[in-house]
């Protein structure tokens, strides 16, 4: 199961038409309160969260489900179109991939995070 974290709805519908196509349950959420609660309620083995999002940062969203004793243990893949170069902020993320990117990336890191959780 993968949340997808994005304000850009249009995003999040494009993400969740390829995943869904490749045999992934997908949520979506596209703020801080309800990525909190839907990881919560749903417990996704992977969310993708987009850096920028108004108001919070994805990066405040990862350091929020690393800290939790429940959801610390979600693989968490930093999608969007400027990455930091803080290498500490970067170390919460399983995988990092700049937006645009073909499908074949995104698959790719979540492939990557999915073996490394198992």
């Amino acid at each position: 199961m993968i949340l997808l974290v994005d304000d850009d709805e249009s995003v999040r519908k494009s993400l969740h038409r390829l995943l869904d196509a490749h045999g992934y349950e997908v949520y979506e959420a596209s703020d801080r309160v309800g990525a909190l609660a839907q990881a919560r309620a749903r417990h996704p083995q992977i969310m993708i969260l987009d850096l920028h999002i108004p108001g919070c940062s994805g990066l405040q969203i990862a350091r929020a489900v690393r800290e939790d004793a429940i959801l610390g243990a979600i693989g968490l893949i930093a999608f969007s179109a400027s990455v930091p170069d803080w290498e500490e902020d970067l170390k919460l993320f399983d995988g990092v991939v700049a937006k645009p990117a073909p499908a074949e990336v995104l698959l790719g890191a979540i492939s990557r995070t999915l073996e490394r959780l198992r």
